[in-house]
């Protein structure tokens, strides 16, 4: 039960924060006062933090099939 409800908490603040990027970039694309250079800096920011996201994810991934717990002596 815990797990679905994080899996529904995690799916709600992604879709939050799909709905807030696309309508940044919708604001940034379609004004005509906005500087190109935010123009330009918006997606670059946003593929920043998703190839940031993916290697976290990736390294973590990779990290837990070399973890072995046989016993935990403290």
């Amino acid at each position: 039960m815990a797990k679905a409800g994080i899996a529904l908490v995690l799916t709600g603040f992604g879709v939050l924060i799909a709905y807030g990027v696309y309508s940044m970039a919708w604001v940034i694309y379609t004004e005509n006062g906005i500087p190109i250079v935010l123009k330009v800096a918006y997606p670059v920011v946003i593929g920043g933090l998703i190839l940031l996201l993916s290697a976290v994810i990736r390294d973590r991934i990779m990290a837990r099939r070399r973890e072995k717990f046989k016993e935990v002596k403290f």
